[in-house]
């Protein structure tokens, strides 16, 4: 048997698997919960080289990553374009213009406070959590390799826009529920030369959503190769529920996509995003 067939068995495998997590659970919810609750994991926060808040789910993701901003921990934000669909270039050809949620996503990380100068935009665009993390680390590659060459970093410029006040804004004042001690004012944002640890690793602050959490970690050590800490933190405006997301039907879709991730993760990635 060849590896290609062997790793779409393991992912055939892992798909019936998790159908039959489901059916078990059926009938009794902690088991339910506890499918969900493998899924969630999360770091203690402190000063990083940057903060990438992973696309989807817009503005709970960004939410979370101004705050993070704003209480100092990092001097910058990644965020990672989406490659164009099929969906929008079909509506390009029809001279309808789809608004990217990249850009939504900027506007809400400058309405909360995140200057336009401290986004980070990348060159390459991503479709998937791995295109994504990828990247973010090359751009955090060539940052620390301009500093440490005295050349300015570089960055990809887009139009700044605004975002009208709206029911997000109730979230922004709200304190990051952390050590006080690791909190550093935004006007002293540490530099990457700071943010590294005795292993001379590049630690890095990854927003998600709850359920998408352990895989954003074990991917970004793939992409990564150990090179970079992840500091992987769950938006805390997420609206997932690990005690009843099986009575929603896209949380429940999220987690079996959850699993075939996981999956593919552990058959070495031979799905492509």
């Amino acid at each position: 048997m060849t590896a290609p067939s062997r790793k779409n068995r393991t992912l055939k495998c892992a798909a019936i698997l998790v159908v039959g997590l489901l059916l078990a659970g059926a009938a009794e919810f902690p088991i339910l919960r506890g499918v969900a609750s493998f899924l969630i994991v999360e770091d203690p926060l402190r000063p990083a080289a940057a903060i990438v808040p992973l696309g989807g789910r817009v503005p709970f993701r960004e939410i979370e990553a101004a705050k993070i901003y704003r209480a100092g921990l990092a001097p910058v934000v990644i965020l990672v374009r989406t490659a164009p669909t099929q969906q929008t270039t079909a509506l390009q050809e029809l001279g309808i213009r789809k608004v990217p949620e990249w850009e939504l996503s900027r506007q809400v990380l400058i309405q909360q406070g995140v200057p336009a100068s401290a986004i980070l935009i990348p060159k390459d665009e991503g479709i998937g959590t791995l295109e994504e993390l990828r990247a973010a680390w090359d751009t955090l590659q060539q940052r620390a390799w301009s500093k440490e060459h005295g050349a300015g970093g570089r960055r990809t410029e887009v139009p700044s826009t605004s975002l009208r006040t709206s029911s997000v804004q109730r979230a922004a004042d709200a304190t990051i529920s952390t050590n006080s001690a690791n909190t550093m004012n935004a006007n002293n944002a540490i530099s990457a030369d700071h943010a590294t640890n005795a292993n001379n690793t590049l630690p890095v602050i990854l927003v998600t959503s709850k359920y998408h959490t352990r895989r954003t970690r074990l991917t970004w050590q793939y992409v990564t190769g150990g090179k970079s800490e992840p500091i992987v933190r769950a938006a805390s405006g997420d609206p997932f529920d690990p005690d009843r997301w099986w009575q929603t039907r896209s949380y429940a879709l999220s987690v079996v996509r959850e699993y075939l991730g996981l999956a593919n993760y552990y058959a070495g990635f031979p799905v492509a995003p």
